[in-house]
C-alpha cells in the first residue's frame, strides 16, 4: 500500500488524469478540483489506517518508512497546493486578458462599424477566409448570411468588377505587393468598396496568407466626383472672367485713349488763347482720364495674375527679376540704392514673378516721405523647407490694423499724397497664391515695413483670401 500510494502521488502530481474520467467531466462544478488533488491519496489512507494499531500496539513496525512516508506525503501535497493557487492565479489571469480581449473587440467591432470597414484573412493553402461582422455588412449581407470559414466575398463583387478583383488580388500574391481596387457589390446597387491587402509568408518566401480591408467609400467617391465637376466649373469660370477682364480692359482702354488725346489737344488750344480757367478744368479731366486709364490697366494686370499655363513655368533667376524690377519701377539713382542679398533661382512664372517684385518695390519707394533717403532691402532665406523672400524699406510703415486690409482690392494705404488705385498688392497675393505661398506684412525694427512672401516651388494653390497673413507689432 505504501509502495502504491507513492505510486500513485508522484503520478497525480505531474498527470492529473489518474483522477477518474467522472471528476473531470464535472471538474467545473468543484472548486479547485479538489477531487483531482486527494485521488492519488487513496491508496496512502488504508496504509495509514494499517499502521496505526500497530503503532500502538507492540507489532514490529518500520517506523522509519511510516514517517518517511509521512514527510514525503506532507512535501507532495504542499507541492500540490503551491501550483493549486499558482493555477488559480493563472486562471484569474487568463479570465481577466480573456474580458479585456472581448472588451477591444466589441471596440474594434464599434470603430468598423462606425467607420463602414471591414477586416478579413484569406488562408491560401486551406482556401478559407475569415472575415469580420462589418466586412459582411460593407458588401450589403448579413452576418449569418455567409458559411463561416469557407465562402469568400468574391462572388458578391459586381459581375462586370469581379475579373479586375481577382486579377489585383493574383498579382498580389505573385509579386508580394499589396493591392487597392474600388469595384461595385451586387447586393446594394451603386455601393462602391475599396478593398486592399496584403500577402503574408512564411520564412521561405512562400505566401501563406492574405490579410486587409474592405471599406465602403460610396459617399466618398461621390463627393470626389462632385469636388472635381465644380473644380472644374470654377476653371472654366474662371478661365472666362480672365478672357472677360482681359476684352472689356483693352476695349475700354481705347475710348479712354482716345478721350486723353482729344482732351490734351483741347488743353493746349484753349491755353494757346489764354483761357486759363478752362485750361484748368480740362487738366482736371485729364488727370481723371489718366486715372481710369492706370486703373484699367491694373485690373487687367489683376486678371492676368490670376491665370497662368503651368506649362510656362521655368527656372527663374529671382536675384536678377529684382534688379530689373527695381531699375523698370524707378530711376537708375533710385535703384542703385535698392540692396538685393543673396537670391535663389526657383520653379516659377517668370512675367508674375517679376510683377511681383515690380509692385512690392513701387509700393516701397511711394511710401518713403520725401526729404528721405530711401533704403530697400531685398533678400531671401530658407525657412521649413520653402524660400521666404523679404523687402524691407524705411518707409511710414503700415499700421496694425491695416495690415490685413491692404492685401484686398482697391484698398490704398495711408498717405493722401500716394498715388494708386489701391491693386498692387492685391495682384501680389494673387501671384504668390498661384505659386502655393502666402503673404504678410511686419513691422520693420528700424522703421518702415517688411513685406514678406514664400514661393513653394511646383505648387499651385486656388484662393488667395486665406493666404494672407498678419503679423503683430
Amino acid at each position: 500500500l505504501w509502495i502504491g500510494g507513492f505510486t500513485a502521488i508522484a503520478a497525480g502530481a505531474r498527470y492529473e488524469a489518474v483522477a477518474p474520467a467522472a471528476v473531470h467531466a464535472n471538474a467545473e462544478a468543484v472548486d479547485g478540483n479538489a477531487a483531482t488533488l486527494l485521488v492519488p491519496y487513496l491508496l496512502v489512507v488504508p496504509a495509514f489506517v494499517l499502521a496505526v494499531p500497530r503503532l500502538l500496539g507492540d507489532a514490529p513496525l518500520d517506523r522509519g518508512l511510516v514517517w518517511n512516508g509521512v514527510g514525503v506525503a506532507s512535501l507532495m501535497l504542499a507541492r500540490q497546493l503551491a501550483d493549486r493557487l499558482d493555477n488559480v492565479r493563472l486562471v484569474h489571469s487568463l479570465r481577466t486578458t480573456v474580458t479585456e480581449l472581448r472588451r477591444r473587440d466589441d471596440q474594434l467591432a464599434e470603430a468598423q462599424a462606425i467607420s463602414r470597414l471591414g477586416s478579413w484573412e484569406w488562408d491560401v493553402d486551406a482556401g478559407t477566409i475569415v472575415r469580420t461582422d462589418e466586412a459582411v455588412r460593407v458588401f450589403g449581407l448579413e452576418p449569418g448570411s455567409l458559411h463561416p470559414g469557407g465562402d469568400g466575398l468574391l462572388p458578391h463583387v459586381h459581375p462586370d468588377d469581379r475579373d479586375r478583383v481577382r486579377r489585383s488580388v493574383l498579382r498580389s500574391i505573385e509579386t508580394g505587393e499589396p493591392f487597392r481596387v474600388d469595384f461595385r457589390v451586387t447586393a446594394v446597387d451603386g455601393r462602391i468598396v475599396h478593398g486592399r491587402g496584403r500577402v503574408v509568408h512564411d520564412d521561405s518566401g512562400r505566401a501563406v496568407r492574405m490579410v486587409g480591408t474592405v471599406q465602403d467609400v460610396t459617399t466618398v467617391r461621390r463627393l470626389a466626383r462632385e469636388l472635381e465637376q465644380r473644380l472644374a466649373e470654377l476653371e472654366r469660370s474662371n478661365r472666362d472672367l480672365a478672357h472677360f477682364a482681359a476684352v472689356a480692359s483693352h476695349d475700354l482702354a481705347a475710348p479712354v485713349q482716345l478721350l486723353l488725346g482729344h482732351l490734351r489737344l483741347l488743353s493746349t488750344r484753349v491755353r494757346e488763347r489764354g483761357e486759363r480757367t478752362d485750361a484748368e478744368m480740362i487738366e482736371g479731366a485729364i488727370r481723371g482720364a489718366q486715372r481710369l486709364e492706370e486703373l484699367i490697366q491694373d485690373i487687367l494686370a489683376y486678371s492676368l495674375a490670376s491665370g497662368g499655363d503651368e506649362s510656362l513655368r521655368t527656372r527663374v533667376d529671382t536675384a536678377r527679376v529684382a534688379r530689373d524690377a527695381a531699375r523698370a519701377v524707378g530711376s537708375d539713382g533710385w535703384a542703385a540704392s535698392v540692396e538685393i542679398g543673396d537670391m535663389p533661382t526657383v520653379d516659377a512664372h517668370p512675367g508674375q514673378v517679376r510683377q511681383l517684385f515690380s509692385n512690392l518695390l513701387s509700393n516701397a519707394f511711394k511710401f518713403v516721405p520725401a526729404g528721405r533717403p530711401p533704403r530697400i532691402r531685398v533678400w531671401a532665406d530658407r525657412v521649413d523647407g520653402v524660400w521666404r523672400f523679404s523687402v524691407a524699406d524705411n518707409g511710414t510703415g503700415v499700421p496694425d490694423r491695416e495690415r490685413e486690409r491692404i492685401f484686398q482690392m482697391f484698398q490704398r494705404g495711408a498717405g493722401a499724397d500716394v498715388s494708386g488705385a489701391g491693386i498692387g498688392l492685391a495682384i501680389c497675393a494673387r501671384i504668390v497664391a498661384r505659386h502655393g505661398g502666402r503673404i504678410w506684412c511686419a513691422p520693420n525694427p528700424e522703421g518702415g515695413s517688411i513685406f514678406s512672401f514664400t514661393l513653394a516651388e511646383g505648387a499651385t494653390a486656388l484662393f488667395a483670401d486665406d493666404l494672407v497673413e498678419v503679423t503683430g507689432a
